[in-house]
């Protein structure tokens, strides 16, 4: 290793594609050659490491993988201890809530290593158990990184964190990935999408968060003015079975399509007229960011991060209201002009969240953590 470079642990939760872990696969690949990372992953679900842990191993990262089996599985955890001594890390950074517990409890017992712990999710009411467990937690911090201001809200105001140790860094994604390189008529073709129908569509993980059940509710008033469009929805997750299950209840199964995992994100973006974010919680919104830079008018959910993200380049709605979601995407639809002036004002927007700003503000934070007097 060369002179001065410092190891970096990046712990998260687990490596299947979501936000959080395509942050840490981000700072894993382009941090400055004075750091020198490595990932842990506490949890494996169905024993599957992850496409993230993949593609960091082929990125040439290397990543170690713990495998608990649940929040009671506490002898895994003695491992990541053995480790944290035999990588000396100068830095042990931690995303999301079970990392940066396990963060916290584990530090003390190598050194003191400094903690920096990430809030990528705004969690629900001031006495929920995670909210508590913070709250109670949050103290053993060096630095708090907060995604957006909804996010640093959240961790001082409810998790209890000192105002001094938060730090906002805004998550980016690379605007040279690629958005102009596929063409709306092969991006559709190739995910047999209709050629010549309105297609709306968002992509994430299928969770109850992520608000797929009130797109679905809202697709039946879409459909009133709009009996050709059709429904794309990109990602995989627990909720799969429950939303096909709704959309046949509600009677709109022929023009709703569940596309499953996407390696493709421009190409899926490519083939949409209107992108849809109709999320209940969500601190940040990496994919508004990505339909942002795809020049996609933008529907989403006024919760969370997203109202930052969208600053004014698309159109919000309140959370868990389908029929108001429903209006506003038939409304976008409907109008061409509105859909042009939306798509530039989203590429504008989307300028604000490069990836490589978000690595400066960590390696800045990395530096100001480890000039600090021990």
């Amino acid at each position: 290793m060369p002179v001065g470079r410092r190891r970096v642990a990046l712990l998260i939760t687990e490596l299947h594609p979501g936000g959080a872990e395509r942050v840490v696969y981000e700072l894993a690949t382009r941090l400055d050659s004075r750091f020198d990372p490595f990932v842990i992953a506490l949890w494996s679900p169905d024993r599957i490491d992850g496409r993230v842990a993949t593609a960091l191993r082929r990125a040439g990262i290397p990543v170690h993988l713990l495998r608990v089996r649940g929040k009671l599985d506490l002898p895994r955890l003695v491992p990541i201890v053995r480790l944290l001594r035999a990588e000396r890390p100068a830095i042990l950074h931690a995303h999301l809530f079970h990392a940066n517990l396990v963060a916290r409890l584990v530090a003390p017992l190598v050194g003191g290593l400094p903690v920096i712990t990430t809030h990528h999710a705004v969690q629900h009411g001031r006495l929920s158990p995670r909210v508590l467990v913070d709250r109670a937690t949050t103290r053993l911090d060096t630095r708090v990184v907060a995604v957006s201001q909804a996010a640093a809200a959240f961790a001082q105001d409810i998790a209890g964190a000192r105002t001094d140790v938060v730090r906002i860094i805004p998550n980016g994604i690379d605007l040279e990935r690629g958005h102009e390189s596929f063409d709306a008529v092969e991006a559709r073709r190739d995910l047999n999408l209709p050629p010549d129908r309105p297609v709306v569509g968002t992509i994430g993980r299928l969770d109850r968060e992520k608000g797929h059940a009130d797109l679905l509710h809202s697709w039946r008033h879409v459909l009133a003015g709009h009996p050709g469009a059709t429904l794309a929805i990109a990602g995989d997750g627990a909720e799969r079975s429950t939303l096909v299950s709704l959309a046949a209840r509600l009677g709109i199964s022929p023009s709703v399509r569940l596309l499953g995992h996407c390696r493709q994100v421009p190409q899926f973006l490519a083939a949409l007229d209107v992108f849809a974010m109709p999320s209940r919680v969500e601190s940040f919104g990496l994919a508004l960011v990505e339909a942002l830079a795809a020049g996609l008018p933008c529907v989403a959910s006024a919760v969370g991060g997203l109202p930052e993200v969208m600053g004014g380049a698309g159109v919000l709605v309140p959370p868990r209201a389908p029929e108001l979601l429903g209006a506003a995407i038939s409304g976008v639809l409907a109008d061409p002009a509105r859909r042009t002036s939306l798509g530039t004002a989203a590429r504008a927007r989307a300028q604000f969240f490069p990836v490589d700003k978000m690595i400066a503000g960590y390696e800045a934070l990395y530096d100001e953590v480890l000039s600090a007097p021990r």
